[in-house]
Order: structure tokens, then C-alpha cells, then sequence
């Protein structure tokens, strides 16, 4: 034997690393032993690899979860990595860390399934190429103060992380630069970059493995940029198969038994065919196992799908107690390259016993022509499986009346149970006993087990048969009952019955349901009635068909089906007949409907009848006339009479008309039942009375008048308005027809044009002229304003008053929204002018005053009204006191130039301004503010003689007050005006 050593590298060129207690586990020597002369076949897979040749980046499947840290910290945006379009190898592209920015956290693999490589010899490593510089402000700043930036490489599964790489110190750095410059792309110099072959511990090599290159850095200082280039996962692993289960056992079995067969599963997961020689079964009861199916050879297969084969043993045992042998092989794999599985079966006795069932089929009754199955229970109690033979039999005296349908198939272990069935078909009525012999490989024997059937068949007798009846008149109905019996031993069932009568002088009233079912010793009757429509004699037939199988003659010989023959005499006789229906009818409550009836003889005779009377709880509702009592009708003749009724009360109204009567000495009956509704007429309107409140005049109100049909009667309402103006009916004033319990309803409109109450009245007929009247109660209301005179602060010509306040008094009954007063002169509305002042309340509004000359100045404002409510007419007086001042001078018109007051004001953002003059002139217009500094030149140009205007845009100015000045070209014309721009 020799000893080959398999172990862990971890190459690290050019550079030192530090690792966790992790990974120098994983550099433990691992020694595996081999047969002399061998060599270990191996195979070495890239599980993953990854070179940053496109610049698609985070690369498809991996997590970016740094981030940059320059100005915020700002986790797990993936902003700290990137793609750089140089690398290791030129220009293909890295993977680069700018560490000035603060680039923080890692750059994740997609997930790897390095389990096949997890098995103790097997190796995994990770390699990468790695650039990482500093330069002259790390090392004064960064190296000098005892710490760097950190990169660490981690290994991360399901079941948590490992860093594996930890570079810390400035001495890990691969390339230095002069000065202070920064990195940000990778270099393509071989000697900037340092290979690293990280070796996998096999506690991570699993479905899960990702790997992590994690950069950190020191807060503040760090400049470097790191990178990484080529980064490949491979695997090594070594060729081995396996096999299951390790060994065989075999359960216990009667003695010359086989057993299904058992197998050892054997897989081949490695990329090489495997063989397999040396096959055998050897030790003290080898004879007694026998191999069933072997293997030559494994192709390749995969560690996601091995290839798999079996070698399959049965025991077939000689003896009693336990068995034992040895399944061998070998095979030309790495390991285990000599197999032998243990073989272990016991062999056992057998004895049956059925556990005191010994007999089947005990008081059980079986239909002639249909089956019964029921079954024995065999259990196997000694120390062996039962066999039970094909050969068991049936004996005794009717053996031929059952079939075994049954035997076990397959032993029966000890302990177990299994069924014999067997079916009993009987050809004959009564009891008819056999044998069942269960024969088998017990000790203990054949079996037997008595048989019991017994077959029924059902019977049917029919009493009288024929059915003969007597004389009965013509228009006369006789009945009579038939009798079926079953005396037989099973239950009969009547699967048709049906009735020939070609006068229709008979009638049959059938079996259905339970009816048609007959127990043994039973019996059902059906009902036959005679009424003769003729003289003389008529004839029908009863035709019954049962379940009574068909006989075991060959041939077989229907035997279910029976016919009774029916008779009678008719005689001539009077018939009493009613030509009407019912009176099923609608009537209203107190008046009186009628119908006519017609009373019939529609027999052979003739027939008196000795009254006629109406009887029943609301008897009093009805009338017969038409007719006096006695009165006799000739066969085939008939009387009309005439019936009325007034319906009492709403509701089913119910009586009965008799009559009575006799026909050659018989006497005879007839009754009509007699039913009218009564029916009322009603009608109720909601609301009774409507606009109980105020109305603001120029707007409207509504209210919907719903009618209900409360009464029985269909009709249409029409609806008609009186009284004071100001009501409309919206839509049609009358309606489709509404039945009882219906509704339909009136729309109405109230739109006052006055103040004040406007009552009127809504009246709503129905068909019959019945009136509804709906009060209408509405009232027209309005605003009504008043205003103190108001005095502003004394102001000095040119300038803009502080503002002051004017209280307004709505005395309506409307709420009222001012809008913007008019004809306001040197007074501006700044505020209040939208507010809504409700009915009764008192609202404010704030004016600024403008004197443009000095001296009393007064305006009368008056309100437009912009909430649509109607008013008196509103005035508000406002006056103020111009004074002198070192304002700006107001001149508005000098020899027939002028400059009108813009429009509106105050304004936001646009204003119009209107100039005329005399004759063509060159004109400009400025606007300045209030210490008369130029904000903007509007225009500068030559007009024609006449009045222009021009529009200004303040849309770039704050709220305040401005001038605007109209100016000749030679500067003898100068007018100047106010404007507000309110924003």
C-alpha cells in the first residue's frame, strides 16, 4: 500500500494574507489511503466564472449592496461599485471601488451550488486578480494615523458568512502612486494587480455558496481605489460511487416460498463509466438467496442526476430460523472499490385458521336471477405464510348454485389476514346447502366452511279477476276495489299497470311509488270506477306487468305479466250538470256583478229539481234568479239561471249554490262553490304640503309628490296647480296607469319672484274624480345691505392710505356676497369683496384711499351682486382728505391730452390703460414706484391723433402701489395717474 496526500493550496502571489479560523481549518492535511500502484482519478469543473468584459454592470445575478458614503450615507443603494472599462488583462473591463468617494459594502456572486465538491477529499477555491493603490495623501494622512481602508473577501451559505481574505494595512496595497492623484479606472499594467486562489472550507461548498468582496474605509481619509478582475469558482472532485441500502433484510417466509425481490441501489454520479466484476453470493445459506438481476456497468452520469442500477436478490428459504449470506462485488471506482452486503432472512411454518367463521350465506334470501357475494376471512397465525392452493373446491348437495370468486393471489405473511369470496346464485326456490374446501400448504390442513343460501322468488294472485259490476244508470259513477296479493318469499314489484277503456266509461286510478312495491304475505288494491256513458254493456282491461324473473326452462318462459277483464251495464238515468265555473271575479265593494250559469240534464231520463239554495259564510252577498223551483229538464236539455253578487267587504267572498233533484226515483246533487273579490278604490299623496321654507328670489327649489295606488283598482292621476305664481310642474302633468300598491309622483318647481309668502295648492285626481290636495306653503326671500358712510385717514396727495375698514349690514333673508364695488374714484377695495355675509350678520370691507388732488374727495360705491341674489339697490358712501405732500405731482389731462384711470383696479397680473391725444405725437409711458424710481418703460414710439390704449403685464412685480406717466418727446406734456396691483 502507498499513501498519496490530498491537500488544500492557498496560492497568494506576490502579497501576505490573514485568515480566519475557518479557512486554516480548511488547510488541515486531509490523507486518504489507496491500493498500491493506483492513481486517484479526479475531475475539475468551473462552477462559475466572471471576467467584467461587458460593461453591464452589477453583472447579470450578482447584488450590489454598497453604497457610497460621499455627503450621506446612503445603504444598499449599490452606488459605490462600478464598471471600469479597463482591467487585469487590458481592456475588457474590472469591477472598481473608488474609496474618495466612500465607497462601502459588497459586490455579492450569484449563487453557486458547489455541493457536489463537499466530500472529504474533494477541493473548491476561489481566484481573483486584485488591484488596490495608495498614494501621497494616505501615507500622510491615512498610513500615518495607524489605520487604511479594508477590503475582505467572505464566503457566504444558508448557514451564515466567513470572511476568508481580510487586507487592513497599507503594506496589502499593490501599486503606489506619486502625489495626491485618484484612480478611477483600472490600471492594464500586469504588476498593478496580485492573483489570489482562495481555498473553499467544505462546510460552505454547498447548494447556497455565494462569495462576497466587501470593501470599508476609514472615514475621512481614505483616497485608494480598489478593483477586481477575473474572478473564476472551480471545483475538484474525485470519482466515487454509493450504494443502498448497506444490507438486506428479508422478511420471514414460509418454507419453499420466494420472496419479491429486494435491491441494493447503486449510483454513479462521476463524469467516468464505472464497471463492475466479481459479482456472487457466498456464505452458510448462499443456495437459499438468488441474484435476480446484476449490474455490468454504470455509464456517466451527474451529481443533479447520477446514473443508477440495482442488484436484485429473492430468498426462497429451505429451513426454519434465520438465513444468512453475502451479496459481493467490486467495481473500478476510487471508492469503495469491494462491496459486500449481508443477506439476513428467516424461514418460517405456516398454519390457517378462520377464527370460527364456518359458515357463509347463513339467513340471507337471494333474488331468483340475481347474485350474492360474501367472503371468509382467512388468517395466517403460524410462523410461516399461508399458500392458498387454486385447487380449493365446492361440495355438498347444490355446489353447482355457487362460484368461488376469490382466492389470495399471494401468500399471507404470519400475522396477516386475507379473503375467500364466494357468490351464490340461486335457480331455485328455498334452501340450497354446499361446501366451500380452502385448501392451502397449513399444517393444519383444508378448511372447510358450510354454505347457507337461500333463494326467494316473489308470487302475485289477483282477486277478483274478472271485475264484474252491476247495473249502474247512465251519468252514474260505481267503484270497486281489485286485490293484488304476493304469497311468494320475496318482495314483488309492479313495474307497469295500465288501464284499456275505449268508451272512457271506467276509470282506473294506478299504482305509483311505494304502491307499486308488494312484501311477501301482502297485499295492495287498486280502484276502479264504472260510469256509463251509454246503455248497455261495456267492457275494459287491467294489465299488470311485475318483476317475476323469467323461468330457468331452456328455453325461459315469461311469466310477470297478468290481464283482469272488467265489465258492466249501463242503465238509462237523469244527470244533473252545472254548465259554469265558479264565480272567481273582481268586484268594488258595494256594487253589484253578474254572470250567467246553465243547469245541464245530460242524462237519459228525465230530472226535477227541488231547489236550488246558496249557503256559506257570505251567502248574503249573493242572488240566483232566472228560474222557478221545482222545475223539471228533459234529457238533454238544460235551464239558464242568472247569479249576482255585491261584494260586502274587500277580500274573498265565499258561498255555495245546491241544488237538488231526482231521476226515476233516485235522488240526486250538484253544488258550485261561488267566489267574488271585493275590491276598493284608494289613494294616498306624500307629502301633503311642500316648500315650508324660504327661497332666495333668481333661484329655484323642488319637492317630488308621490301618489301609492293603497287600493285595489289600476288607475291614472292627473295633477293641476292653483293659487299664487311662482310654482311649475316639471313633466307631465299626468300619469301612465298605476296598479294597486304602484306609485307614481309629480315633480314641482317654486321659483319666487317676489318677497314674501307664495302659497298655492297642488290637486291630484285619480280616475273616479277623487281629489288629493298638497299644500304648497313657499316664500321668496332676498338680501337687503346697509352701510354707514365711511371717512379714510387723511392721506397725502400721491400716496396710499393705510387701510380702513367698512362694516355692511345684510338685513334679508338670503346670504350675500358683495363682489367688487364700482364707481370707487380714489378709493381701491383691498379686501372682503368675496367673502359670503350670511342673513342677519354684519361683514367687513377694507378700502385704501389715493388722494390725487388735495382736498375733500367722495365716491358712491355701488355692488354688483355676484352671487345671483336679488336685491335692493346698494350704496356705500365713502369720503376722504387730500393733503399736500412731497408725493408725486397728479396730473391727469393738459390741453387735450389725457390719460385715463386703468382698468380694473386694483388688479393682478394685467391691466389696461387708455391715453388720447390731440394730434400725432412721439409718447412714452413709464412706471415707477411711489418714490418715483423707473420700473419698466411700456412703450416709447410716434401714435396718430385719437385715443389708444395699451395693456401692462405685472406679473413680475410685488403687490403695491405704482405710477404710470405719459410723456411727450420734448417733455412739455406730462400726465401721471395711481395704479394697485393687489396680488
Amino acid at each position: 500500500m502507498c499513501t498519496r496526500v490530498f491537500y488544500i493550496i492557498l496560492n497568494v502571489m506576490k502579497t501576505r494574507l490573514k485568515f480566519t479560523g475557518a479557512l486554516l481549518a480548511a488547510m488541515l492535511l486531509v490523507v486518504l489511503s489507496f491500493v498500491a500502484g493506483e492513481s486517484r482519478a479526479s475531475t475539475t469543473t468551473t462552477l462559475y466564472s466572471q471576467d467584467f468584459s461587458r460593461s453591464t454592470f452589477v453583472p447579470a445575478g450578482w447584488t450590489d449592496n454598497s453604497y457610497s458614503d460621499y455627503g450621506g450615507n446612503y445603504a444598499g443603494t449599490g452606488s459605490g461599485w462600478y464598471w471600469s472599462s479597463t482591467g487585469y488583462n487590458g481592456s475588457n473591463g474590472s469591477a472598481l471601488c473608488d474609496y474618495w468617494d466612500g465607497c462601502v459594502g459588497p459586490i455579492i456572486t450569484p449563487v453557486v451550488d458547489a455541493s457536489f465538491y463537499s466530500a472529504a477529499g474533494d477541493t473548491a477555491y476561489v481566484d481573483f486578480d486584485f488591484f488596490w493603490a495608495y498614494n501621497q495623501y494616505d501615507q500622510d494622512y491615512d498610513v500615518s494615523q495607524g489605520v487604511d481602508d479594508q477590503f475582505f473577501l467572505k464566503l457566504i451559505n444558508s448557514s451564515g458568512s466567513s470572511t476568508v481574505l481580510s487586507l487592513v494595512n497599507h503594506t496589502d496595497y499593490t501599486y503606489a502612486e506619486s502625489g495626491y492623484n485618484i484612480d478611477y479606472a483600472a490600471p492594464t499594467t500586469p504588476g498593478a494587480w496580485r492573483h489570489y486562489h482562495i481555498g473553499i472550507p467544505q462546510s460552505y461548498r454547498s447548494s447556497s455558496l455565494q462569495v462576497a468582496f466587501d470593501a470599508e474605509y476609514y472615514s475621512g481619509w481614505g483616497l485608494e481605489t480598489g478593483a477586481i478582475d477575473n474572478v473564476v469558482i472551480t471545483g475538484t472532485h474525485y470519482n466515487k460511487i454509493s450504494y443502498a441500502p448497506a444490507s438486506l433484510t428479508f422478511p420471514s417466509t414460509s418454507t419453499g416460498v420466494t420472496t419479491a425481490a429486494k435491491s441494493v441501489i447503486v449510483k454513479n454520479p462521476n463524469p467516468v463509466t464505472v464497471t463492475f466484476s466479481g459479482v456472487s453470493i457466498t456464505g452458510t445459506q448462499a443456495g437459499e438467496f438468488t441474484i435476480t438481476h446484476s449490474i455490468i456497468s454504470l455509464p456517466p452520469g451527474t451529481p443533479a442526476a447520477p446514473s443508477v442500477d440495482s442488484f436484485s436478490v429473492t430468498f426462497s428459504p429451505q429451513g426454519s430460523g434465520t438465513r444468512t449470506a453475502s451479496l459481493n462485488f467490486n467495481n473500478n471506482s476510487e471508492g469503495p472499490i469491494s462491496v459486500s452486503v449481508p443477506l439476513t432472512g428467516t424461514g418460517v411454518a405456516p398454519s390457517i385458521d378462520l377464527k370460527g367463521v364456518n359458515t357463509l350465506f347463513l339467513k340471507t334470501r337471494t333474488k331468483l336471477s340475481k347474485s350474492r357475494d360474501e367472503f371468509v376471512v382467512v388468517y395466517s397465525t403460524g410462523t410461516g405464510a399461508i399458500i392458498v392452493s387454486p385447487t380449493s373446491f365446492l361440495s355438498g348437495d347444490y355446489p353447482s348454485e355457487y362460484s368461488i370468486l376469490r382466492l389470495p393471489s399471494s401468500p399471507i405473511p404470519s400475522g396477516t389476514w386475507d379473503t375467500v369470496w364466494v357468490r351464490y346464485s340461486p335457480t331455485i326456490e328455498g334452501s340450497r346447502p354446499a361446501i366451500l374446501n380452502i385448501v392451502s400448504n397449513a399444517a393444519n390442513g383444508t378448511q372447510q366452511v358450510s354454505l347457507r343460501g337461500i333463494g326467494i322468488l316473489p308470487r302475485l294472485t289477483i282477486s277478483p279477476s274478472p271485475l264484474n259490476f252491476d247495473s249502474v244508470g247512465v251519468g252514474d259513477t260505481v267503484c270497486a276495489d281489485v286485490t293484488l296479493t304476493n304469497p311468494g318469499t320475496d318482495t314483488i314489484a309492479i313495474t307497469h299497470n295500465y288501464f284499456a277503456n275505449n268508451d272512457a266509461d271506467f276509470t282506473y286510478f294506478g299504482m305509483t311509488g311505494d304502491d307499486s312495491l308488494i312484501a311477501p304475505d301482502h297485499f295492495k288494491t287498486v280502484h276502479i270506477c264504472f260510469s256509463p256513458i251509454r246503455n248497455g254493456a261495456r267492457t275494459a282491461r287491467l294489465r299488470v306487468t311485475t318483476s317475476i324473473p323469467k323461468t330457468f326452462d331452456v328455453p325461459s318462459r315469461d311469466t310477470s305479466s297478468f290481464t283482469i277483464n272488467v265489465l258492466g251495464t249501463g242503465v238509462p238515468y237523469g244527470k244533473l250538470a252545472i254548465a259554469a265555473k265558479p264565480i272567481v271575479d273582481s268586484g268594488i265593494v258595494g256594487k253589484q256583478i253578474c254572470r250567467t250559469d246553465t243547469i245541464r240534464n245530460t242524462g237519459s231520463a228525465d230530472l226535477t229539481i227541488t231547489s236550488a239554495t246558496i249557503t256559506g259564510a257570505d251567502s248574503s252577498d249573493y242572488v240566483l234568479s232566472g228560474a222557478t223551483f221545482p222545475l223539471t229538464i228533459a234529457a238533454g236539455k238544460s235551464q239558464v239561471v242568472n247569479i249576482c253578487a255585491t261584494p260586502g267587504a274587500r277580500g274573498d267572498r265565499n258561498a255555495q249554490l245546491n241544488i237538488k233533484g231526482s231521476t226515476s226515483g233516485k235522488s240526486i246533487t250538484a253544488a258550485l262553490p261561488l267566489d267574488v273579490f271585493g275590491q276598493i278604490v284608494c289613494a294616498s299623496a306624500s307629502p301633503n304640503a311642500a316648500f315650508n321654507a324660504k327661497t332666495c328670489i333668481g333661484m329655484s327649489d323642488t319637492a317630488t309628490i308621490e301618489v301609492t295606488n293603497c287600493g285595489d283598482i289600476t288607475t291614472a292621476y292627473t295633477a293641476t296647480l292653483t293659487g299664487a305664481s311662482g310654482y311649475t310642474i316639471v313633466g307631465p302633468a299626468s300619469s301612465s296607469s298605476v296598479g294597486a300598491t304602484g306609485k307614481t309622483s309629480f315633480k314641482l318647481v317654486f321659483t319666487p319672484t317676489a318677497r314674501g309668502a307664495a302659497s298655492g295648492t297642488l290637486t291630484i285626481t285619480d280616475g273616479a274624480s277623487n281629489a288629493m290636495p298638497v299644500s304648497l306653503s313657499g316664500s321668496g326671500g332676498a338680501a337687503s345691505v346697509s352701510g354707514a358712510p365711511a371717512t379714510a385717514p387723511d392721506t397725502k396727495v400721491g400716496a396710499t392710505s393705510a387701510e380702513f375698514g367698512v362694516s355692511l349690514k345684510n338685513d334679508g333673508e338670503c346670504d350675500w356676497t358683495p363682489g367688487l364695488p364700482a364707481g370707487n374714484g380714489p378709493f381701491t377695495c383691498t379686501k372682503g369683496s368675496n367673502v359670503n355675509i350670511a342673513a342677519g350678520a354684519t361683514g367687513t370691507l377694507t378700502f385704501t384711499f389715493t388722494p390725487t388732488v388735495k382736498g375733500l374727495a367722495t365716491a358712491n360705491l355701488t355692488f354688483p351682486n355676484p352671487s345671483s341674489v336679488s336685491i335692493p339697490a346698494a350704496t356705500l358712501t365713502l369720503s376722504g382728505n387730500g393733503i399736500e405732500g412731497a408725493g408725486v405731482r397728479m396730473l391727469t389731462e393738459v390741453g387735450g391730452f389725457s390719460l385715463a384711470q386703468n382698468y380694473p383696479n386694483p388688479f393682478n397680473p394685467t391691466t389696461e390703460i387708455r391715453f388720447t391725444l390731440p394730434r400725432e405725437a412721439n409718447v412714452r409711458m413709464d412706471i415707477t414706484d411711489m418714490k418715483g424710481n423707473l420700473i419698466r418703460t411700456v412703450f416709447s414710439e410716434r401714435y396718430a391723433a385719437g385715443t389708444h390704449s395699451t395693456v401692462v403685464d405685472a406679473s413680475q412685480l410685488s403687490s403695491g402701489a405704482y405710477y404710470y406717466t405719459l410723456t411727450t418727446s420734448d417733455g412739455a406734456i406730462k400726465l401721471t395717474r395711481q395704479m394697485m396691483l393687489v396680488k
